[in-house]
């Protein structure tokens, strides 16, 4: 293993600075599973933890984000890297947050109080983000037929919506946009109306999506971070389900990835969103290219052996037409939906 600095730095973060107790390595607790050089927790350190304000080295929260990031940092610049994972002994391996924690927080003069408490830590960080609203969008083909969907790169099996957590003080809209760039490499900027969106709640945590329509099939997406996204595609919207109740089409056509219910479980709560928004969604002067559209949808949606219930069940409403019984197709107002707290700094997956 490479050696250990001996820098001003190291002798900072172990605790030599009057932040905490000079104590010797071998003395402290340490995680039995993993093992972390110690040059890299000094590395690991020093970009995000320990330049932190006075005021945030106090709040766990945003220590918890911070080594949140240096935890991606390390998976993406030490242990992805083979060159880097192989100079050392034993090889760098990845390792999950809970561990890394655990590292850091032993590691850190100020942050080692805090060392045999790190599991309730954590649960109060998963619960702060749970209370974090996400933003995203839900982005169309242009004959509104299919929708985009991305990959986790750690689920390897969930599809979902391209979004994240919002910001501190960063609009929801210009959340959706950010996220949106980093998860498909798609700048939806100049489609996004504020007041277009679908907003549920899912297992407590609020969910807001912004409907972009008309984007090529042929748009070229890539995410702009690293090992957050596996994979992009377009979707038949007829082949999606709305819930378990609905039968999921082994038709390729409709259902191209063979994909399941648990394979969807964070799409099913805006399919039937997504479908009354197209058939409310009308451009006046389209009349006959909307009428294509939704019969087209309601063909799609026999083949895949599902007959539309009466809510269910594409509808055109032209210019003039009454009242539209899908009018709360759309959860929202002028002013765009609810604001909440969001994660404090800039967005974390870009790494200083």
């Amino acid at each position: 293993m490479k050696s250990t600095p001996t820098s001003a730095f190291a002798q900072f973060i172990s605790g030599g600075s009057g932040v905490g107790d000079q104590q010797p390595q071998q003395q402290r607790g340490t995680p039995k599973q993993h093992s972390i050089p110690l040059e890299i927790l000094d590395d690991l350190g020093s970009r995000f933890i320990i330049n932190l304000p006075e005021d945030q080295r106090k709040d766990l929260i945003r220590i918890c984000f911070q080594i949140e990031i240096a935890h991606w940092f390390y998976i993406d610049e030490y242990v992805s890297n083979k060159e880097k994972a192989n100079s050392y002994q034993p090889r760098l391996r990845q390792c999950w947050l809970r561990e890394f924690a655990e590292h850091m927080f032993r590691h850190i003069g100020f942050l080692r109080v805090h060392a045999d408490n790190v599991d309730q830590i954590l649960e109060d960080f998963k619960a702060y983000k749970l209370a974090v609203p996400t933003y995203g969008g839900i982005i169309l083909n242009e004959d509104l037929s299919k929708v985009l969907l991305v990959l986790g790169y750690w689920s390897r099996t969930s599809w979902g919506f391209p979004k994240g957590k919002v910001n501190e003080d960063e609009p929801p809209h210009l959340c959706a946009v950010r996220e949106v760039l980093e998860e498909t490499g798609y700048d939806m900027s100049a489609k996004i109306d504020p007041d277009e969106y679908i907003l549920k709640e899912i297992s407590g945590q609020r969910c807001c999506l912004y409907m972009i329509p008309g984007v090529p099939e042929d748009t070229q997406f890539a995410p702009r971070t690293q090992r957050e996204i596996r994979d992009i595609q377009w979707f038949p919207i007829a082949g999606l389900p709305n819930s378990k109740k609905e039968e999921i089409t082994d038709d390729p056509v409709l259902n191209p990835f063979n994909v399941s219910f648990n394979n969807l479980f964070m799409v099913m709560p805006f399919v039937s969103g997504i479908r009354r928004w197209i058939s409310k969604k009308i451009q006046p002067g389209w009349p006959k290219r909307s009428e294509r559209i939704v019969e087209k949808l309601n063909q799609e949606s026999k083949k895949a052996r599902r007959v539309p219930g009466p809510q269910e069940q594409f509808h055109v409403r032209h210019v003039g037409d009454g009242p539209s019984q899908f009018n709360n197709a759309r959860s929202g107002s002028s002013s765009g939906p609810p604001k909440a707290r969001g994660c404090p700094g800039p967005n974390p997956r870009f790494c200083p």
